[in-house]
């Protein structure tokens, strides 16, 4: 019981603060061209391969038409392409492009100077304390026994 308690008490005072950082952060790095969703399906289709805007709406949690409004513009830009969908003519298939693989990058690096301009005000323990933290982090995202 005691360990149920301690974790409902960290998440609770880690959920605002991560809520916080995503905000500043795109905040900080709207120059940089792409939303945080835009960022996020660029993410997903590059480590995951080409997707139907469904399977997209769905790891977003939006609907399918505001996920297909973005996949739209997202095309237009040049940074995905539809293709049909082999296994159902309905649907069709969304991967990025090469012009989505550079401009995901152009994005993780605005946010990377941004949380990193951030990062250097913390002393070098704290800092030190956030690497470790990353391993822990990683273990809260592992989906593989849910």
């Amino acid at each position: 019981m005691e360990r149920s308690v301690e974790a409902h008490r960290l998440a609770g005072e880690l959920a605002p603060r991560l809520a916080r950082l995503i905000i500043t952060l795109r905040r900080d790095t709207a120059a940089a061209g792409l939303s945080r969703v835009q960022l996020t399906v660029l993410a997903c289709l590059r480590d995951g391969g080409s997707r139907r805007i469904t399977e997209l709406a769905d790891l977003e949690q939006i609907t399918q038409p505001s996920m297909t409004a973005l996949v739209s513009r997202m095309e237009r830009a040049g940074f995905v392409a539809r293709s049909p969908d082999s296994r159902d003519r309905r649907a069709v298939q969304v991967r990025i492009t090469a012009a989505g693989r550079r401009q995901y990058d152009v994005g993780l690096a605005a946010y990377t100077e941004a949380l990193g301009i951030r990062l250097k005000r913390l002393s070098p323990a704290d800092r030190l304390a956030l690497g470790r933290a990353i391993a822990a982090l990683d273990a809260v995202l592992d989906d593989t026994d849910l």
